[in-house]
């Protein structure tokens, strides 16, 4: 199984979603780096800021996988970020 990287382009959003988004990128992107070392708790606090400013369908995504990954109670060894989908 192989990951793949996914890009938000925000050219054909309107004006003031783009602003938003550029204003939390930082902090969505910090949310993306912690969840990919597995600190799920520091990830969440950076999802719910990035909630706090507009309703990221990302960000909801994002606080998903982290209740999957705390119910499953411990990384997988290899755990390097990426979130393998069960179901398409």
């Amino acid at each position: 199984v192989e990951g793949i990287e996914v890009f938000e382009l925000f050219e054909s959003d309107p004006a003031e979603l783009a602003v938003v988004k550029n204003a939390t990128r930082a902090e969505f992107e910090r949310g993306l780096a912690v969840f990919g070392q597995g600190e799920f708790e520091a990830a969440e606090i950076a999802f719910r800021n990035v909630l706090e400013q507009f309703d990221d369908v990302v960000a909801h995504l994002h606080l998903q996988r982290i209740e999957i990954m705390r119910a499953r109670g411990s990384l997988p060894d290899d755990w390097d970020g990426t979130f393998r989908m069960e179901v398409k």
